[in-house]
C-alpha cells in the first residue's frame, strides 16, 4: 500500500460484482461516491476488505447482467420510452413520467436512482422497483396535463389550453403576465392542480375558480410591479419595473445606492432585506412590508467560493463589510481584532481562516458558521479545492459508469 495514495470515484452507476481486489490493495483510501452500487452476494466481502467509503443511494443486489443507463439533466420517461429488461437508471438531475407510460415499461427497470426530484402519476406510483430519490416525490392525478413546476401563463395560454383541461403544477401557479385574460381561462373552465397560487388582487374573483380549496392564495397589490427573485435597489430596477415594487424573494440595498430608497413608493419583500445601517433612517419612511430586515455593516459581499479580507479591501470599506454565504473567507493577518470587531460581519460561511490573535474578535462577529481554522504558515495553498496535493497521490475519476 503506498502512503497517501487515495481514490476518488464521482459516478451515477458503479458496477462492482467482479471488484478487482489486486488494482485497489495499493490506495490507502477509496471513496465512492455513486447513484447506483451493483454488488454480488460474493462480492460484498471483498468491498468489505478494502478501505473503501461508499456514498451510495442504492444498492443493488444481484448476479444478472444489466443495462446500465445514466442520464445528467431532467429526463422523461413517457409512451415511447422503451428499456431492456433488467435495466437500472440513474439521473443526475429531475425524472418525469408520464401518465401515458406503460406498465411494462417500468417493470423492466429494476433499480432508479434519481438525485432530484421525481414527477409521477397515481396509478404508477408503487410501480418501480427499488426507488431512491433525493429530492421531493410529487404525486399528479392521472388525468393532468405535467406543466413546469413554476407555471407562468403567457397571454397565449388561454387560446391554446384545452376546454376544461387540468393541468398539474408542482410548486406554484403565477398569474402575473402582462396581458393574460384571467377571464377566459375561467370561461374555458381550466383548472389547476397545485399547492400554491400568486396572482393580482383585483383578479382575485375570477382567479379563485382556477383552484380548489386546498390551494395557499397569495396575493400582488393593485398596482404593484412583480419582480421575480432576488432583487438589488438600483436605477436600473427602477427603470424598467418602477417605484411601485413586490419582490418575490431578497432585496440588497448597498451602500451606494441607498439614497434611491426615496423613490420608492411602495415596497414589498417577501423575503429578507438587507439594509446598510446607514441607511436605516431613510428606510423608515419608506411605506414596507418584508419578511425580515436584516441591518448590515457597509458593503456586502455574498456567494463567493474564495474571499479575502486584507487592509487594501477593507480600507474601501470605510462603513464596515458583510461576508455572507461564501465558501472559505482568508483575513489577513494585518487586520486587528479591533477592526473586526468594528467593521467587520460575517454570516452563513463555511471555513473562516484567520489568526490565534483574531479568533476571539471573529467568533464575536460571526454566525452560523462551518469552522473557524487558525492560519498556518506551513499549510497548502490549494486548500480551496484542489484535491491533486502536493504529491499528485490523489486520483480523481468524474464519469457517468464505473467497473470497480
Amino acid at each position: 500500500m503506498s502512503e497517501g495514495k487515495k481514490l476518488i470515484i464521482n459516478c451515477s452507476f458503479c458496477d462492482a460484482r467482479n471488484v478487482r481486489e489486486e488494482l485497489l490493495n495499493d490506495y490507502e483510501q477509496i471513496v465512492l461516491n455513486t447513484g447506483i452500487l451493483a454488488v454480488s452476494e460474493a462480492d460484498k466481502e471483498v468491498l468489505a476488505h478494502l478501505p473503501l467509503i461508499c456514498n451510495a443511494n442504492l444498492i443493488l443486489q444481484t448476479e444478472e447482467m444489466v443495462h446500465a443507463i445514466t442520464q445528467d439533466g431532467c429526463y422523461t420517461i413517457s409512451g415511447k420510452s422503451e428499456f431492456p429488461e433488467k435495466s437500472v437508471l440513474a439521473v443526475n438531475g429531475n425524472l418525469l413520467i408520464k401518465e401515458e407510460t406503460g406498465k411494462e415499461t417500468l417493470e423492466n427497470l429494476i433499480a432508479v436512482s434519481v438525485n432530484g426530484c421525481l414527477t409521477i402519476p397515481e396509478s404508477l406510483a408503487n410501480r418501480v422497483a427499488n426507488l431512491s430519490v433525493s429530492g421531493d416525490i410529487l404525486i399528479y392525478p392521472d388525468d393532468c396535463v405535467v406543466l413546469d413546476a413554476v407555471f407562468v401563463p403567457d397571454r397565449f395560454f388561454a387560446v391554446r389550453a384545452r376546454e376544461g383541461a387540468r393541468y398539474f403544477v408542482g410548486e406554484q401557479v403565477r398569474l402575473i403576465r402582462e396581458g393574460l385574460d384571467v377571464q377566459a381561462l375561467t370561461a374555458k373552465r381550466i383548472h389547476f392542480v397545485t399547492p400554491e397560487a400568486l396572482l393580482y388582487e383585483d383578479e382575485l374573483e375570477d382567479g379563485l375558480r382556477l383552484f380548489d380549496e386546498t390551494v395557499r392564495i397569495k396575493t400582488i397589490p393593485s398596482g404593484l410591479s412583480y419582480v421575480g427573485g432576488d432583487a438589488e435597489l438600483n436605477l436600473e430596477l427602477l427603470d424598467r419595473f418602477g417605484t411601485r415594487l413586490y419582490i418575490d424573494g431578497s432585496l440588497t440595498i448597498s451602500m451606494e445606492n441607498g439614497n434611491l430608497l426615496e423613490n420608492i413608493e411602495i415596497l414589498v419583500v417577501t423575503d429578507t432585506i438587507f439594509l446598510p445601517a446607514v441607511w436605516k433612517k431613510a428606510f423608515g419612511k419608506v411605506s414596507a412590508e418584508f419578511g425580515e430586515l436584516e441591518v448590515v455593516k457597509g458593503k456586502r459581499l455574498r456567494d463567493r467560493g474564495c474571499v479575502t479580507l486584507d487592509n487594501a479591501l477593507l480600507n474601501e470599506c470605510l462603513q464596515g463589510i458583510t461576508v455572507r454565504d461564501c465558501g472559505i473567507l482568508r483575513i489577513g493577518r494585518e487586520i486587528s481584532p479591533e477592526q473586526i470587531l468594528k467593521l467587520v460581519d460575517i454570516c452563513d460561511c463555511g471555513t473562516v481562516v484567520c489568526s490565534q490573535e483574531q479568533r476571539s474578535a471573529v467568533e464575536m462577529v460571526s454566525r452560523d458558521i462551518g469552522s473557524i481554522r487558525i492560519n498556518n504558515e506551513d499549510e497548502e495553498k490549494n486548500e480551496a479545492g484542489t484535491l491533486a496535493g502536493k504529491n499528485g497521490k490523489i486520483r480523481v475519476m468524474n464519469v457517468k459508469q464505473y467497473i470497480l
